[in-house]
């Protein structure tokens, strides 16, 4: 038992690890950021923003409450089914969302006045946190419905506006005359 906390550390160092890697190969094609990757990434940004804001609403224990009081069963099965059927494309759609986002960060990043290793390699291996507890979350809500599982979605939601938030301040620190078009990327 005194072991395990070590055996987790060296899972999740291996796992970091294996990111960078596939990270640095992935982007050994010499990918250029463009002008339309910042434009996509602003949307995205908003989309995620907005979605965490909706999904904090929907997911709310009031609904769960005021369903729980009324008496027909069927009406209570449906609810119950579809916001299932919402968290679960929500935790899947806010997982690909932020994974876009810090590719393109990432990316971003050599077209700033500041750019910052260290915070870099710190944001990836919050990204890794959440894509972890992202998909236990999954498995949980699958399981048991999301409202039980609330306090993790919070986290979800917690951590897409946290991601959000540092993405926002990339997005304002890219200089716009460093980035070619998609055309002359071509």
């Amino acid at each position: 038992m005194e072991i395990l906390p070590y055996v987790l550390l060296g899972v999740f160092i291996l796992a970091l690890g294996v990111r960078l890697v596939v990270q640095i190969v992935m982007h050994r094609g010499a990918e250029y950021a463009t002008l339309e990757d910042r434009l996509r990434f602003g949307k995205v940004l908003n989309c995620v923003c907005v979605e965490a804001d909706i999904m904090r609403r929907i997911l709310s224990r009031d609904d769960a409450r005021f369903i729980e009081g009324m008496g027909a069963p069927q009406v209570r099965k449906l609810f119950y089914s579809e916001r299932k059927k919402l968290a679960l494309r929500w935790v899947l759609r806010t997982q690909k969302q932020v994974s876009y986002l810090l590719k393109t960060h990432l990316m971003l990043a050599g077209h700033t006045s500041k750019p910052t290793h260290n915070f870099d390699f710190d944001l990836s291996a919050k990204y890794l946190v959440f894509k972890f507890i992202s998909s236990v979350v999954l498995a949980i809500i699958w399981l048991v419905g999301p409202f039980k599982a609330s306090i993790m979605i919070t986290y979800i939601i917690n951590s897409a506006e946290y991601f959000s938030s540092i993405f926002r301040l990339r997005h304002f620190d890219v200089q716009d005359s460093q980035l070619a078009s998609r055309r002359s990327v071509q």
